[in-house]
C-alpha cells in the first residue's frame, strides 16, 4: 500500500525537528491529521509563515517587527550577546537588562558545521560598530563550544567584557545595578 507523498513530507519535516526520530514524527504526523485542532494548526502555521529574523539583533520576530529593538532608550553601556532565545528570556526574567541584544542562535562547532557563518558573526559585528557599547556580555554554554564562541567573538571583535553561562551572566549584571 503506497502512502500519501503530503504524509511523507510531513513525517519527514517533522523528523528534521531536533530530538525527534522517525518513529515519533509518524506518531506526531498521525496525531496531527486525526486529532489536531485545526484552528491552532492554522495559526501555528501562518505563525511559521510570518516568522523571520531580526536584520539588527537576530532574533526572531513576526512580520509586524522586532519586539527588541524598539524599545525605548535602551542601555548602550552594554551589549547582551545570548547563544539561543532561551537564554535571553532567562536573563530578562532575572533581571532587569534595558540594553541591546543579539542572539547567536547556537555556538561554534566544527563538528557539527556550525562556523562564523551560520552565527551570523559578520552582523554581530556590524552591530557591535554600531552600537559602539563599552562592553560585551556574552552568555554560552559551559561546553568547549561555547567558550570557544566568546573568544572568537572577542577576538575578532577587539572588544572586552563577560562571558559565561547564562547564570554567570545574569550575577554579573545584577552586580552592575
Amino acid at each position: 500500500m503506497k502512502t500519501s507523498s503530503d504524509y511523507t513530507q510531513l513525517c519527514r519535516l517533522l523528523g528534521e525537528l531536533p530530538g525527534v526520530g522517525s518513529n515519533a514524527a509518524e506518531r506526531m504526523a498521525e496525531w496531527l491529521i486525526h486529532h489536531g485542532p485545526r484552528t491552532e494548526l492554522e495559526v501555528v502555521l501562518n505563525g511559521i509563515n510570518d516568522a523571520g529574523v531580526c536584520p539588527g539583533c537576530n532574533r526572531l520576530m513576526s512580520r509586524s517587527g522586532c519586539s527588541g529593538c524598539g524599545q525605548a532608550d535602551p542601555d548602550p553601556s552594554v551589549l547582551l550577546v545570548c547563544a539561543t532565545e532561551k537564554d535571553l528570556r532567562a536573563i530578562n526574567d532575572a533581571t532587569e537588562f534595558a540594553g541591546p541584544v543579539f542572539v547567536l542562535h547556537g555556538e561554534l562547532s566544527p563538528s557539527r558545521n556550525i562556523g562564523p557563518a551560520q552565527l551570523q558573526l559578520d552582523k554581530l559585528a556590524i552591530r557591535i560598530n554600531e552600537i559602539d557599547p563599552p562592553c560585551v556580555a556574552i552568555a554560552v554554554s559551559a561546553s568547549v563550544e561555547g567558550r570557544a564562541t566568546a573568544e572568537f567573538i572577542f577576538r575578532k571583535t577587539g572588544r572586552s567584557g563577560q562571558s559565561g553561562s547564562v547564570e554567570e551572566v545574569i550575577e554579573w549584571l545584577r552586580s552592575r545595578d
